[in-house]
């Protein structure tokens, strides 16, 4: 940023969130069922479709479905930022969801 207010401050995102603060343990039960949203199913604007919202137990899930996400936060694709997928609030969660 070459032009900051004076009033702000500037700090990188990684220093100012929690990342990954909550994921399914691996020894989860294979059976335990959950919500999972699969990052490429967010579009451009950050908006989820709820029939993309898989319903998977844990043993057919893939491994990188652990992370657990609840109301209020915000899910950033870093595997492949080029193509913008953000989405805060998924869907308005109710229940913890995996992603």
């Amino acid at each position: 940023m070459n032009a900051e207010r004076k009033d702000w401050t500037c700090d990188r995102l990684k220093d100012l969130s929690a990342i990954n603060e909550s994921s399914l343990p691996a020894d989860t039960d294979a059976d335990y069922e959950f919500d999972y949203l699969e990052i490429s199913n967010v579009n451009y604007h950050g908006i989820v479709d709820p029939s993309a919202i898989e319903r998977l137990r844990y043993e057919d899930a893939p491994s990188r479905a652990r992370r657990r996400l609840s109301e209020g936060c915000t899910a950033i694709s870093s595997v492949r930022p080029i193509v913008d997928e953000v989405s805060d609030d998924p869907v308005g969660l109710q229940r913890p969801r995996t992603l």
